[in-house]
């Protein structure tokens, strides 16, 4: 765009202009630049941006403006806007200028926005479009050399769930003109990454069935049941396990539950709602999971901080509510 410079984070870092590319020097101007962009709308606090740049260093703040000083040079040279109008200081912090950039950051962001509203109004061609474009944009790992720093963390997992929503759009917009044979690749990837994410595996079993592949299908399910039995003990969900008895039946998956069939392709992922027990579990062994739970919250007492962690998929969320549940019900 002309007048704009062109900014990628979602794969490696760098920004481009009407004299070239470039990678901006050095890792910490990296990451600078990686942290302006996904902090906007919003400014990136000095505190923040001392953090993630100096580590807790008694000269970070000479460090942090030498950060942004080599910053805004690295962006003169490439010939568009100066680099301190599109590095902004503003009271207690940074900010870039989005009038001044165009990030694939914000374009995944448009082109998922756009793919759900086109998705609700059962515009399912442009739907898809848009889902394509925003699994398009970056890699699977995105950040480049800075990736692992931990300022990034919780980026990297807003990246993934606007991708994983990108990816369930695209197959619930294909399911909406009778194609069935899409997103292949990214599927596989992010199946790749997040091994646990039965939502997926369940959209997928669908589309690989109603596309004549059968016994792919239920080959996806085996690999998704041995993961979780040999890596975590579980079984899949119940409403996988009925996807997988009524493709194993060779049953027309119209006659399902809309829980099992597509419950969620290209929406907001219904919530998890409390008092249902374990993901995936038996009733006995949903009855001594609650009790375990209960004696847990018990020890843990009121006032204490709580922290879930694991893979995507593996039912963080699902957890939570239930602890929530627990926390709430009378003593």
């Amino acid at each position: 765009m002309a007048g704009r410079l062109e900014v990628c984070v979602l794969d490696q870092i760098e920004v481009s202009g009407p004299r070239g590319r470039s990678q901006l020097g050095g890792r910490q101007q990296r990451l600078m630049m990686a942290l302006l962009v996904l902090s906007n709308p919003h400014r990136l606090s000095t505190d923040l941006a001392l953090e993630a740049i100096s580590r807790g260093s008694t000269s970070g703040g000479n460090v942090l403006r030498t950060v942004v000083s080599r910053l805004r040079s690295a962006i003169d040279k490439l010939g568009g806007p100066p680099g301190s109008a599109v590095v902004k200081s503003v009271p207690a912090g940074y900010r870039v200028d989005q009038e001044l950039i165009d990030a694939d950051w914000f374009r995944l962001q448009e082109h998922v926005a756009n793919g759900q509203a086109a998705l609700r109004a059962a515009r399912f061609e442009t739907a898809m479009e848009c889902f394509s474009s925003a699994l398009a944009l970056g890699a699977d790992h995105p950040f480049g050399d800075v990736a692992g720093h931990p300022s990034l963390a919780g980026y990297a997992q807003t990246v993934l769930h606007q991708r994983r929503t990108a990816l369930l759009g695209l197959l619930g917009a294909g399911k909406g003109i009778g194609q069935y044979a899409v997103a292949g690749d990214s599927l596989a990837n992010h199946l790749a990454q997040n091994p646990y994410d039965e939502e997926i595996v369940l959209a997928m079993m669908e589309c690989l069935y109603r596309a004549n592949r059968r016994a792919d299908a239920l080959h996806t399910y085996d690999r998704l049941r041995a993961r979780l039995g040999d890596d975590l003990g579980l079984e899949p969900t119940p409403a996988v396990r009925e996807l997988y008895l009524a493709i194993l039946r060779d049953q027309a998956l119209d006659d399902l539950a809309p829980s099992v069939s597509g419950p969620t392709m290209g929406g907001t992922p219904r919530p998890p709602q409390p008092g249902g027990g374990a993901a995936g579990r038996r009733g006995e062994e949903n009855g001594q999971d609650n009790k375990a739970l209960e004696e847990a919250m018990g020890a843990i007492g009121p006032g204490r901080l709580v922290v879930i962690t694991g893979p995507a998929g593996i039912g963080k969320s699902h957890l939570l509510t239930e602890m929530v549940g627990v926390g709430r019900a009378p003593a």
